[in-house]
């Protein structure tokens, strides 16, 4: 079983059908049989489609957007919002 964690750009081909030069690589987490994820692996949106038994790529795709935002609010929100957006402002 297989779930979707986000996008990568530190990668460009597949690890399923070894595609390469893919311009969005999926990271999927790789589930045991109680839904713990064990390892990762990085593929392509056709193959992430395939390999989650979701039905259209738009629907990878957009869930992988999701994941990924999800994550940068986890990590960076409470950074900017304890006033340190000021640092990135032009003066």
């Amino acid at each position: 079983m297989f779930k979707i964690i986000g996008t990568s750009n530190d990668f460009d081909s597949c690890e399923n059908c070894g595609r390469e030069n893919l311009k969005r690589v999926v990271v999927l987490g790789v589930l045991d049989a109680d839904g713990t994820s064990i390892s990762e692996m990085r593929v392509g949106t056709q193959c992430a489609a395939t390999l989650t038994g979701k039905t259209s790529l738009s629907s990878v795709k957009t869930l992988a957007s999701r994941r990924n935002a999800a994550t940068w609010r986890t990590r960076w929100g409470s950074w900017f919002i304890s006033g340190n957006l000021h640092e990135f402002t032009a003066e």
